[in-house]
């Protein structure tokens, strides 16, 4: 969790929010995963990853932060991480829809 919060921590500032936004269910999230450091490595870029899908999965349970990530200028910043991370919005909103969460 907290490599996670570190990759939060560049992820949020442009987005406007904070970690008080989102930290409550986003712990009840991760919480769900049962993850630990002897069962998931992730490098970097995969953190930010996971980061941008995670606050992807709490924005359909949250509307206020649907709303915020629904606005132009934050799908333009969410679409040049994914890119940098090698890929896209559609693909990850494509993974989403086939899960049940």
């Amino acid at each position: 969790m907290q490599k996670l919060n570190r990759a939060y921590q560049s992820l949020l500032g442009p987005l406007r929010l904070s970690m008080k936004d989102i930290s409550t269910s986003l712990n009840t999230l991760v919480k769900s995963f049962h993850l630990s450091s002897t069962n998931v490595v992730l490098r970097p870029a995969e953190l930010t990853l996971m980061a941008v899908v995670l606050l992807l999965m709490l924005s359909k349970m949250d509307s206020h932060l649907q709303d915020h990530l629904s606005t132009a200028a934050v799908t333009t910043y969410l679409s040049t991480i994914l890119q940098q991370v090698g890929t896209n919005m559609d693909d990850v909103m494509l993974i989403l829809t086939s899960l049940q969460y």
